[in-house]
């Protein structure tokens, strides 16, 4: 994978992964995973960064 597109990804996925753990302070899972339209463990990936 060239930089030009790698670099772009690694932030994405950094900003998803801040954005799930900031819901997580004050919603559960489930509640997260209902709010994006995700299951509860793809949330759960998120937030630990998969």
């Amino acid at each position: 994978m060239t930089e030009a597109i790698a670099e772009p990804l690694t932030r994405t996925k950094a900003v998803r992964q801040q954005a799930v753990l900031e819901l997580r302070q004050s919603l559960t899972l489930a509640k997260v995973a209902e709010l994006l339209g995700l299951s509860v463990g793809r949330v759960d990936q998120i937030a630990k960064g998969k």
